[in-house]
C-alpha cells in the first residue's frame, strides 16, 4: 500500500466564485413585523430593520415588489451603521457581481469591516478569500488568521479549513500536530471529510502516533458516510491487509464505491483485485455495492 493515503483536500464552503455562502449566524430580523412597520423602523434608523427591508426588495415580498435600487439604499444604510450582517450581506453582492458592477476590493473593505467587529461569517469569508486568492493575493497565512478566530469559537467549517492550513500550508504555517488536532475536533461532530483525513494522518503517522487501527476506524466512519476518498482508502486496506484481515470482496467493495464517484485510480485497483476473484464473488461485490445507502452522522 502506498505510503501517503489519500485527504480530501477541498475545503468546507470554499467555493466563492460560485457564489457559495454561508448562512449568516446572526440574522438579520426574526419575527418581522408587516411590511408598513418594518418600513417606519427603517426610517427611523433601525439597522436591523434596514437589513431586513433591504433582503425584502432584493427577493420581492407580497406587499413590497423586488427593487434592487432600494434595497442597496437600504442595505448601504445598514452598513454604514455599522451593522455587521449588513455588511457581510453587501460584500457578498459585490463579490459575485449581484445588482452591482463586481468589485472585489469593494467586497473586501465590508467583509473586513464585519470581521474586525467581530462577525464570525466575515472572518470565515476573509479566510476563504484568502485561501483561494479570491480579490488579494492567495496567503495561507492570512487565511489561517481568519479561520482560527472562528475555529475557536466551534465553528465546524473553520475547524476543518484551519486544519488544511496547517496541513499543506507553506513554510513555517505547516504543524502536522495542528493539522491533526483540528481534524480531530471536526471529525468527532461527524464531519466525513476530516474523518477521512484523520485516518490518513494515523495511516502515515502524520502529526500522531502511526496507528493503523485508529486509521481503520476512521476511514470507516467516514466510508459509510459516503465519502469517496475514505471508500478508496479502506478498499486498499482490504486489499493490503493493513490491520484487517485481507478480504477481496471487500476491497472490492469499496474501491468499487470510491470509482462510482470518480476517485483517480479506484477503478484501476477494483480491477487488478477482481483478476483475483471469481465470477461469483465480483456478482456478490457488485450487489453489495449496488445496495449501499451512505449514512451520514448527525453534525454535532
Amino acid at each position: 500500500m502506498a505510503a501517503c493515503p489519500l485527504k480530501s483536500v477541498i475545503g468546507v464552503l470554499s467555493l466563492l466564485l460560485a457564489c457559495t455562502f454561508r448562512v449568516p449566524a446572526e440574522p438579520a430580523a426574526t419575527n418581522l413585523p408587516p411590511i408598513a412597520a418594518l418600513q417606519a423602523q427603517a426610517r427611523s434608523g433601525d439597522p436591523q430593520a434596514q437589513t431586513a427591508l433591504a433582503e425584502a426588495y432584493l427577493s420581492g415580498t407580497p406587499g413590497l415588489p423586488q427593487d434592487n435600487s432600494l434595497a442597496l439604499k437600504w442595505l448601504r444604510r445598514a452598513a454604514e451603521h455599522p451593522y455587521a450582517p449588513a455588511q457581510v450581506l453587501l460584500g457578498r453582492l459585490y463579490q459575485d457581481g449581484q445588482i452591482v458592477k463586481q468589485n472585489y476590493k469593494t467586497a473586501l473593505k465590508w467583509y473586513r469591516q464585519a470581521a474586525q467587529r467581530g462577525d464570525k461569517d466575515a472572518q470565515f469569508t476573509l479566510g476563504e478569500c484568502y485561501r483561494n486568492g479570491v480579490g488579494v493575493p492567495q496567503d495561507d497565512l492570512q487565511a489561517a488568521k481568519w479561520y482560527r478566530l472562528v475555529a475557536d469559537q466551534g465553528d465546524l467549517a473553520a475547524e476543518y479549513n484551519l486544519a488544511l492550513c496547517y496541513d499543506d500550508g507553506p513554510g513555517a504555517l505547516q504543524d502536522f500536530p495542528e493539522a491533526a488536532k483540528w481534524y480531530r475536533k471536526a471529525a468527532d461532530r461527524g464531519y466525513a471529510q476530516a474523518q477521512n483525513n484523520l485516518g490518513a494522518c494515523y495511516y502515515s503517522g502524520q502529526g500522531v502516533s502511526q496507528d493503523y487501527a485508529e486509521a481503520v476506524k476512521w476511514y470507516r466512519r467516514a466510508a459509510n458516510q459516503g465519502n469517496a476518498d475514505a471508500q478508496y482508502n479502506l478498499g486498499r486496506c482490504y486489499d493490503k491487509g493493513v490491520y484487517l484481515t485481507p478480504s477481496d470482496p471487500d476491497a472490492y467493495l469499496w474501491l468499487n464505491l470510491a470509482a462510482a464517484q470518480g476517485t483517480e485510480d479506484a477503478a484501476l485497483e477494483r480491477d487488478n483485485v477482481a483478476a483475483r476473484m471469481t465470477h461469483d464473488q465480483i456478482i456478490a461485490a457488485q450487489q453489495r455495492a449496488a445496495a449501499f445507502v451512505p449514512h451520514p452522522e448527525t453534525i454535532k
